[in-house]
């Protein structure tokens, strides 16, 4: 939460990053993220590096009586307003709605507000001295801590929603934890005049920083830790705005741009580094990005991303015309910017300034709620995902959807009780939730499949032991058991079908009925190319097909498909055969089209931002001395600022290296 210097006459900011997972502001107050949280957060985590974008997500008017001041959580979901009459008034951002209006008993325009980062604690601070905690379900305080003899100026929940920080009007600070345990004041410069404080406290040290401004608008004293002056190393200018995040805080003024990092020294003993960069164009706001070496900078011309240790930038986005930057606040841990106008028009906008993907985040995330039970969530954005193609990962034969599959796979070891008898957690939800298990049923076909072929090994079948195939069979039995009543239901994820194909080679079962599981799979998801992929691997002569007999199936099913589409589904099954065949004999062993397969690759390469397939397309293009498709190919990393990955291909090539010069020589004529 940031609090700008316009909403107070005399003006604090405190932000607090707190550590402990455990605790709550009252009994019941904290609560995990819900399933449709959890959701929301992994498909913003689901893509690749995606390019510097802004566009509007929603728009609308508050009502009732003028604002007095606002403040919003740091996840961008949720606005709190303070209204002329004293009323906390709470907003959801994503819908436009009014969700709740508090009247308290000393309702004062006067008061000072506070949001927890997720929405879902208030915290308000009045003239009076006195703090009050609500939960916006309730018209009733949940918590009152009688803090102060003087104004409060400002009043915060922390990140954990662990503590109340609170500053008054002669800069004396307050912290108080949920059990109602003071850990003290924390006094000002003066106990008889006003005075102008920042304040900034955040992270697992639960480390302070304080800033004074005096009379004469000069920064005066830094403290650290709250008590211990630190030299104002960077002759910090009078901030304009305050933002903390880990065991960092950064805060800036029109033109300068301070941040500092708290290092560990030992002894339990921790030093704070200050940083500082000028800044050409009017700045407005910065917050660091969680757990990142990131940060996001506003001016009234772009939005940035800026390396902390340097500062420097290293992408932004030009601002749309109708953004007022200067009415703007931003939220990089929600990809959000919040416009609120003096007249009360509120704009949501997505923001976009990727560094990196954010596949590892997301997979920390999956495998960790996964270990926690949250399957409730997993079948939700399975249920999301469940027909998707354009995968976020580079990896010709995966889906969303079967990314999650892998994250569980991972972490079911660790299930409880995985030791005694595996798999029981999974086995439990199925059973107690017969009606919203498609995924976890998907999941567990998966493990016992990965369990058959550990078992197997990896040699030929005449050097694989008898007990082996045992242990083999019954595996796949069971798989094919836990994924068979899939099929009784009225919707059939597209992955279940791939199971079927998977079991139906496995299984050794007849044409006829694998047929009828890839007729049906064509008809309700005829995009989903890891079904056709999988059974046109099981038509390879090796496992008995005829010679042929998988390009055949490959042409028909992109025939059918038509256009585009079927040229990239004819693309995906030959980039997942090549796994079998290699690339030099996909044409001379199994008779694929040469032309279509790059044909495809091409269109995905052109249509989506698979870098692994723009690349190996570069590579079969050079080594089936097609010049033309290679130069596309080319055309299209430079033109996304990558660059060719020679590490996919073991021999040199020197068309390739002609077509990327080419291409960049081209682009640089634009």
């Amino acid at each position: 939460m940031r609090l700008t210097l316009a909403y107070y006459r005399a003006v604090v900011l405190v932000v607090v990053w707190a550590t402990s997972a455990h605790a709550s502001l009252g009994q019941n107050v904290v609560q995990p993220p819900t399933d449709e949280e959890l959701v929301e957060s992994w498909q913003r985590l689901a893509h690749r590096i995606r390019p510097p974008e802004i566009n509007k997500a929603n728009e609308f008017d508050l009502s009732g009586p003028p604002a007095s001041q606002t403040v919003i959580s740091e996840d961008g979901t949720t606005l709190l307003v303070l209204d002329k009459e004293g009323a906390l008034v709470v907003w959801n951002l994503k819908t436009g709605e009014q969700t709740a209006r508090i009247v308290p008993a000393q309702a004062s325009s006067k008061s000072a507000i506070g949001i927890s980062a997720n929405g879902r604690v208030l915290a308000v601070g009045f003239p009076s001295g006195l703090i009050e905690v609500y939960v916006p379900t309730k018209s009733k305080p949940a918590i009152q801590y009688d803090a102060f003899k003087s104004p409060i100026q400002m009043v915060q929940v922390s990140s954990d929603q662990d503590r109340i920080i609170a500053v008054d009007d002669f800069g004396k600070s307050f912290e108080v934890n949920a059990l109602g345990k003071s850990k003290g004041f924390h006094f000002g410069p003066t106990n008889n005049k006003a005075v102008r404080s920042l304040v900034a406290a955040g992270g697992k040290q639960e480390s302070w920083w304080k800033i004074h401004v005096d009379s004469q608008d000069k920064v005066t004293d830094v403290y650290f830790d709250g008590k211990d002056t630190t030299e104002n190393h960077l002759a910090i200018r009078p901030p304009s705005f305050m933002h903390s995040s880990d065991d960092r805080f950064v805060t800036g003024s029109p033109h300068q741009l301070a941040w500092t990092v708290l290092y560990y020294k030992g002894d339990k003993k921790y030093e704070a580094k200050f940083s500082e960069v000028k800044v050409d164009d009017t700045l407005y706001d910065a917050a660091m990005v969680k757990h990142s070496p990131w940060m996001w900078t506003l001016t009234d011309k772009f939005l940035e991303n800026r390396m902390i240790s340097l500062g420097r930038v290293n992408k932004k986005v030009k601002l749309p015309v109708e953004l007022s930057a200067a009415h703007t606040r931003i939220f990089p841990n929600a990809e959000a910017l919040v416009t609120i106008t003096p007249e009360g028009h509120v704009t949501r906008w997505n923001a976009f300034l990727d560094v990196t993907s954010g596949i590892v985040a997301l997979s920390t995330s999956v495998c960790n709620e996964a270990a926690r039970g949250r399957f409730e969530a997993l079948e939700l954005i399975a249920e999301k995902w469940n027909d998707r193609v354009d995968h976020f990962e580079d990896n010709e034969h995966e889906t969303p959807y079967s990314f999650l599959m892998s994250c569980v796979q991972t972490i079911a070891p660790k299930f409880k009780g995985s030791e005694e008898e595996p798999y029981q957690v999974i086995h439990k939800w199925i059973q107690d939730n017969p009606n919203n298990c498609q995924f976890m049923r998907i999941a567990l076909f998966r493990l016992y499949l990965a369990d058959g072929y550990r078992a197997r090994g990896s040699g030929y079948a005449n050097s694989v032991a008898e007990d082996a195939w045992e242990v083999f069979y019954d595996n796949m039995e069971k798989s094919w058991e836990v994924a068979a009543p899939l099929f009784d239901q009225k919707k059939v994820p597209a992955e279940a079908y791939t199971c079927a194909i998977i079991a139906g080679k496995n299984l050794q079962w007849e044409r006829e009925e694998i047929n009828k599981y890839l007729r049906q799979a064509f008809e309700k998801y005829p995009n989903y190319h890891r079904t056709f992929a999988e059974e046109a691997v099981a038509r390879l002569p090796r496992w008995g097909g005829k010679p042929g007999e998988t390009e055949y199936l490959a042409r028909f099913t992109a025939d059918k498909l038509g256009g585009i589409d079927g040229d990239i589904m004819y693309a995906r099954i030959a980039q997942h055969v090549v796994n079998f065949v290699g690339w030099k004999g996909i044409d001379t062993e199994t008779d694929f089209s040469r032309e279509r397969v790059l044909k495809g690759m091409l269109a995905i390469s052109q249509t989506t931002r698979d870098e692994f397939t723009m690349n190996q397309t570069l590579l079969v293009a050079a080594m089936w001395d097609d010049r033309e498709t290679a130069y596309r190919a080319a055309r299209r990393i430079v033109e996304l600022d990558l660059k060719p990955t020679k590490s996919i291909w073991p021999e040199k090539y020197d068309l390739i290296d002609e077509v990327y010069a080419e291409a960049n020589k081209f682009r640089r004529t634009e």
